[in-house]
């Protein structure tokens, strides 16, 4: 399970890096990275799963779907409470969505908004669903880490 660090923890790994010379000061946007997955500063934290579907007016090939969720993929680099996004294409190219995690179903809201839905809409001309599920337990191979919720 992730715990926030403590106290004690906090001052050894402050004092371990000011001991070192080259070390350089973190930019606010490094430090913010720095917060574990999981466990935001001051509340506690369920983690839950938003898959987001929408049928498609036109199949589009997966190249298509690249060069298309790629000019959108920069608008979620700093929503906050998100912390993954998958963007998904059926294997007919008829379907297409995401799977997004995020740190609470708050989080997830303040995004699926009546101007998110026009976004999507205009965007793909189709109307998107939301399902959300719970996320207690996330296996993360490519980190090596499997992480829990509160």
């Amino acid at each position: 399970m992730l715990k926030p660090v403590t106290a004690e923890e906090d001052k050894a790994i402050t004092a371990a890096a000011s001991s070192d010379p080259d070390a350089q000061p973190l930019a606010p946007k490094q430090l913010k990275a720095m917060v574990p997955i999981g466990v935001p500063v001051g509340k506690e934290t369920v983690m839950i799963t938003a898959l987001v579907q929408f049928k498609l007016p036109q199949p589009l090939t997966r190249g298509q779907a690249r060069e298309i969720f790629s000019s959108s993929a920069s608008k979620y680099r700093e929503i906050q409470g998100l912390i993954r996004k998958y963007y998904l294409l059926s294997k007919d190219g008829g379907t297409a969505g995401g799977v997004y995690l995020w740190n609470s179903q708050e989080d997830a809201e303040r995004l699926y908004t009546d101007d998110w839905k026009k976004f999507i809409r205009d965007k793909y001309g189709a109307e998107p669903s939301v399902t959300y599920f719970d996320s207690p337990v996330v296996v993360d191979n490519a980190v090596g880490e499997i992480l829990t919720d509160a």
